[in-house]
C-alpha cells in the first residue's frame, strides 16, 4: 500500500515526521490485514524501563487503521477499546498485527494485538467509520 502524501506526517507511519516512529508496515488485501515488526526507544517510555501504554494504544490503533484501509481509504477511529496484558519492556522487538472482522453499514470493525516472542501483551477492538463508500466490489454488501 502506498501512503498518500497526507499520510506522510503521520506519527506512527509518516516517513514525513522527523518526531514519528517511522513504522512500515506490511498489507494483505486479500486477508484484510496489516502487520509490523519495531522495536520502540527509551524516547517512548513510560515507567522505568516499560513502553508508554499511550504509545501502545496509538500502534494498535495503527494496525487496525491499516487493516481497515484494505476496503476504503478515507477511515477515522470512531472507537478503540485496549486491555493491556503485559508491560513491554523498551527496546524488545514486537509485532503488530491487525485484521477487519466485520463490517456495518460504514464501520469497519477491527482487531489489533501486540506480541512479543509469541506472547499476547496488548489487544485492541476498533471501530472505524469510513467518510466515503469506497468499498471494494469484495465488500459492495456494506451499506
Amino acid at each position: 500500500m502506498t501512503l498518500s502524501k497526507v499520510d506522510e506526517r503521520c506519527f506512527v507511519c509518516g516517513m514525513a515526521n522527523p518526531a514519528g516512529l517511522h513504522v512500515s508496515f506490511t498489507i494483505d488485501k486479500e486477508t484484510q490485514a496489516a502487520s509490523a515488526h519495531l522495536s520502540l526507544k527509551d524516547e517512548y517510555q513510560g515507567w522505568s524501563g516499560i513502553v508508554h501504554g499511550g504509545i501502545l494504544s496509538t500502534l494498535l490503533d495503527e494496525v487496525c487503521m491499516h487493516a481497515a484501509r484494505t476496503i476504503g481509504d478515507q477511515m477515522v477511529t470512531a472507537e478503540i477499546t485496549v486491555r493491556y496484558k503485559k508491560p513491554v519492556p523498551v527496546g524488545s522487538e514486537i509485532f503488530l498485527q491487525g485484521r477487519v472482522v466485520g463490517l456495518h453499514k460504514r464501520l469497519v470493525l477491527a482487531e489489533g494485538t501486540i506480541e512479543l516472542s509469541g506472547t499476547l501483551m496488548a489487544e485492541a477492538e476498533a471501530k472505524i467509520f469510513c467518510l466515503n463508500k469506497s468499498w471494494s466490489s469484495k465488500n459492495s454488501t456494506a451499506d
